[in-house]
């Protein structure tokens, strides 16, 4: 089972609308730790954005609106 190791409240250029980047790693059968971003937008119901598997080598940069 995954755990979620972190979570950040990003800025929305939408009012009403919340956002989450959420980071979730899981040590699989062979003893590699496998991770992912998940974005999610929190509104009248909860939605998951963005799924983005991160690898050993990947680099990520993060700029504007998230």
């Amino acid at each position: 089972m995954g755990k979620a190791t972190g979570a950040v409240k990003l800025e929305s250029v939408h009012p009403g609308r919340t956002r989450y980047l959420v980071v979730v790693s899981r040590v699989g059968r062979q003893r590699t730790e496998e991770s992912c971003l998940l974005g999610i937008d929190c509104n009248h119901k909860t939605t998951v954005g963005l799924v983005l598997r991160v690898l050993a080598d990947t680099s990520i940069t993060l700029d504007g609106d998230g």
